[in-house]
């Protein structure tokens, strides 16, 4: 399974969209950080990643480039711009908080948590409960199961 961690620039986009052609859909499940406020070219990777039968996981609390202040997620957002495209939801953190676990719980359907720093107790139970576990390379060996 090919899993590129990518971020939404504009070439990292249009490359997913390539590599969707040529790939098969159960070798590949890009994972999409995005950049920019501008939702469009996010939308359109998604749209035709989803025609070739692939489910993203997004990133839906990015914390670089125009959103390194934000607050939030941008899920809704997504959605709003287009009601049927289908990915995979990631909540992105490096500290446990009650925010991130409620919206962890209020997602449905499968799942993504991407921890970028260490690992405790209270997100090794998030880890456990989720989907996908993306985690840093030095991650402490045995910290949470795998699925």
């Amino acid at each position: 399974m090919y899993l590129p961690l990518v971020r939404g620039k504009q070439f990292e986009l249009v490359a997913l969209r390539e590599l969707a052609n040529v790939i098969p859909e159960n070798l590949f499940k890009p994972i999409i950080e995005p950049v920019r406020e501008n939702y469009t070219p996010l939308i359109k990777t998604i749209q035709i990643l989803n025609e070739k039968g692939i489910q993203p996981i997004v990133i839906i609390n990015p914390t670089l480039g125009n959103f390194i202040k934000l607050e939030g997620f941008i899920d809704d957002a997504l959605y709003a711009l287009d009601k049927e495209i289908n990915f995979i939801p990631c909540i992105k953190f490096k500290d446990y908080s009650n925010e991130i676990n409620l919206k962890f719980e209020s997602i449905p359907g499968p799942k993504a948590i991407y921890i970028y720093d260490k690992i405790d107790p209270l997100s090794t139970a998030l880890l456990n409960q989720a989907d996908y576990s993306i985690v840093p390379a030095d991650a402490p060996t045995g910290a949470f199961k795998i699925h």
